[in-house]
């Protein structure tokens, strides 16, 4: 069993984490679907140091023989050159070596490509303020950042740095900062350096504590553009996930801009793509009145999709922009059910919305968007 072998297969089925553990066989996520390589066989305590061992140095063997908590991340390309980059996760299971290999995407997608909505231009052309993306892991934030930042870079001349966890693209003329929380270079450590260099923009890799979020938040203030991610179910509970951190109110609202909650959704598979009639009760379930809707459009299953019929996949976004009334209702204590009505009746377009209208332009299927997005009245 060859590492490079199962990080080709990676490839070849259009998979985004390759998941190696003793004892059981390999694993694909493929558009959020793990697919078990029965194949393959399962690897040995001893073949999974052979694949794993050549890729790290000598301390780092040494500290993970020696080391009942060691966990390790690394990012690196050697010896894969031309299967592109990857991001390994190392961690001990049942006393013998577990790894997660994520397959990184060597170039940066346009803002046009990903499908983001027009507004959000708006926000990232500010000299200040905060602008958050938000969604579970695997739901594209980091890639969503990385457009925004690469754009902003190649649009305006400005002093841009940024602090993540792992540094996933490669930005040209960008000052990237790998975290570390080992030696305490942490994210709120990075951003109180940061701003000691003069920055103009920020991207933090992700607000994970009250720290970082009170640093995060006061350099929004002081006349910078601070990037970030959170973890949110939707964009107006990003609001509570603040306060609950413990960031004042009135800080969010005099620093927060807008929020940007996504989900990846799979796309039909265009070979084999073919229409249906939706059942009554399907229609309701993902909120689409039947008069909209007597046919929709599924996928058959073909040698193209590995019989799954989807191919690649379709981002949702749900764009919360922080208005006058949204800033009185967050000072006035709003929940998190009536920030989203009051921003709804603003304009916003939320994740299910966007999910319907994806579906109605035959990109996804009901079943899709009902897996990644709650109902509006809920």
């Amino acid at each position: 069993m060859e590492l490079r072998e199962l990080l080709k297969r990676l490839k070849d089925l259009g998979g985004s984490d390759l998941h190696l553990v003793a004892g059981l066989p390999p694993a694909v996520r493929v558009h959020n679907e793990l697919t078990i390589l029965r194949d393959v066989g399962r690897p040995t305590p001893e073949q999974m140091r052979e694949m794993i061992y050549p890729i790290l140095a000598k301390e780092e063997i040494e500290r993970f023989e020696n080391d009942p908590h060691f966990r390790y991340d690394l990012d690196f390309a050697r010896g894969v050159a031309d299967l592109g980059r990857f991001r390994f996760n190392l961690h001990k299971q049942r006393g013998s070596l577990s790894c997660t290999i994520r397959a990184l995407s060597g170039s940066i997608p346009s803002l046009e490509s990903l499908g983001l909505p027009p507004g959000v231009r708006d926000f990232t052309a500010s000299l200040r303020g905060l602008v958050l993306v938000t969604g579970p892991g695997g739901s594209g934030r980091s890639t969503t950042l990385a457009s925004l930042v690469d754009e902003i870079n190649h649009q305006r001349s400005a002093r841009i740095m940024t602090i993540e966890d792992p540094i996933e693209y490669q930005l040209k003329g960008i000052n990237q900062v790998q975290a570390r929380p080992e030696i305490e270079l942490t994210f709120a450590n990075a951003l109180r350096a940061f701003l000691r260099q003069d920055p103009d923009i920020i991207l933090v890799g992700e607000i994970r504590d009250k720290e970082t979020a009170e640093i995060a938040v006061k350099a929004a203030l002081t006349g910078h553009l601070v990037l970030s991610t959170l973890h949110t179910n939707d964009a107006p509970s990003t609001i509570n996930r603040l306060t609950n951190m413990g960031v004042e109110a009135f800080l969010v609202t005099a620093s927060l801009l807008c929020v940007l909650a996504q989900r990846l959704v799979r796309r039909i598979c265009d070979q084999c793509k073919e229409e249906f009639r939706p059942s009554p009760e399907l229609l309701k379930a993902v909120g689409i009145p039947p008069e909209q809707a007597t046919t929709l459009f599924a996928g058959r299953g073909c040698e193209s999709c590995h019989g799954t019929g989807y191919r690649r996949r379709v981002a949702l976004y749900e764009l919360m922009k922080v208005t006058d009334r949204l800033r009185d209702a967050i000072i006035e204590g709003a929940s998190a059910t009536q920030i989203k009505q009051l921003a709804m009746a603003e304009g916003m377009i939320t994740l299910r919305q966007a999910g319907i209208r994806k579906i109605l332009q035959g990109m996804t299927t009901p079943e899709e968007v009902i897996s990644q997005t709650v109902a509006d009245d809920r």
